[in-house]
């Protein structure tokens, strides 16, 4: 077959998809219910209308789903729990200084209050207080609610003799986080701190975006061992699920580098790399890590270790599959490695015993990876 031939065919092959795709218009637009200042994004395929939306002041985002009733006239609902509001909105001539209007309403309002909106044609007109959005890959919508967001200098903690770093936070989620303050010893300390920016701000997106009750998240467990850095985030929400979750992420980094450090690279159970087949994630969790922690905790740690008497104990450590995908950072003892149990079970999560000494874990270091630290 010709290539023009196959380009031909392709394109007949994907050009449903390609349209289908064109077909969605998105619109930022920005107004008023009644005397609130809100920005919403409406996506729009053909009758059918979705979209979220916030109130200046608060940022969280509102998910709405809606349809056109007629030619020009939008409903947009949202519920949740036993909230819920309804937009019916106008769509006027494009020449017009507001191009949406209509009404809002919720179930605790008789009266319906006024909306007004119009497009917002130039998001680089948004003013801008802090640096992040300006290099990150964010949707309109979500650069509108980042951009005038300002992080303020909490705290300069000192960490050891060479190296101290500053806490910063928002005014919105009250959620913290720290940047290395520079230090030229170690070269990689930039790469770091604009690792922290963006999860920084990714944590603030999780926190507008939950449409729950709660979304809390704190850093702790901060370690620095020569020039390995290694902290924790953990995290509760309860955001309209069945029901509330929490977890804990481990970080660590080569502050040389500048890049983050895997598991691997301090438990190496591998002979050779037929044997540690790090490009498959679920042989190396399932196969390797899981089974080989279990084997050494147990010689560390055989009482907590031992497989529960009773069949309904939950926390059963002696099963390799709480620990294949574990969660880990570095503490002043060693490395400590989190158990992950399934929802019926999350109370045996991050269980209090489970570190391996350095004097331990030099044993099992990767030969091939650097690690610039003292063990």
């Amino acid at each position: 077959m010709k290539p023009t031939h196959f380009l031909f065919i392709l394109l007949l092959i994907l050009s449903p998809i390609l349209l289908k795709a064109q077909d969605v218009t998105t619109f930022l637009l920005e107004g008023k219910i009644g005397k609130a200042s809100i920005v919403m994004e409406l996506k729009i395929n053909g009758t059918d209308v979705w979209g979220q939306y916030y109130y200046k002041r608060f940022k969280k985002s509102i998910p709405l789903e809606g349809k056109y009733i007629d030619d020009v006239t939008i409903e947009l609902t949202y519920e949740h729990w036993d909230s819920q509001e309804t937009f019916s909105l106008k769509e006027i001539d494009f020449e017009s200084e507001y191009i949406y209007t209509g009404t809002w309403k919720n179930q605790d309002r008789q009266t319906p209050l006024p909306v007004r909106l119009k497009i917002i044609t130039d998001i680089s007109k948004i003013p801008v207080l802090n640096a992040y959005v300006k290099h990150a890959p964010l949707s309109n919508y979500d650069f509108s609610r980042l951009a005038n967001i300002q992080l303020h200098q909490d705290s300069i903690q000192k960490l050891n003799t060479e190296f101290s770093i500053t806490w910063l936070s928002d005014s919105i989620s009250g959620f913290s986080s720290f940047r290395i303050n520079k230090n030229n010893s170690a070269t990689g300390i930039d790469s770091i701190n604009y690792f922290l920016e963006e999860l920084q701000f990714n944590e603030l997106l999780s926190y507008l975006d939950c449409e729950g009750s709660e979304y809390t998240n704190t850093m702790e467990r901060l370690y620095i061992r020569g020039h390995v850095l290694s902290f924790a985030l953990s995290n509760s929400y309860e955001c309209g699920g069945a029901h509330p979750d929490y977890g804990t992420a481990g970080f660590t980094f080569n502050m040389d580098t500048g890049k983050q450090m895997l598991l691997t690279d301090f438990l190496y159970f591998g002979k050779t790399e037929a044997d540690y087949p790090s490009g498959d994630s679920y042989k190396l969790g399932d196969e390797i890590m899981g089974p080989n922690i279990v084997t050494l905790l147990t010689k560390l740690y055989p009482q907590e270790m031992r497989k529960p008497v009773d069949e309904d104990e939950p926390c059963d450590y002696s099963t390799a599959d709480v620990w294949d995908y574990t969660s880990w950072f570095l503490t002043k003892e060693g490395l400590y490695l989190y158990p992950y149990f399934y929802r019926a079970a999350r109370c045996c999560d991050g269980a209090e015993f489970s570190t391996i000494p350095y004097k331990t874990l030099v044993k099992y270091k990767n030969p091939k990876v650097a690690i610039p630290m003292k063990w």
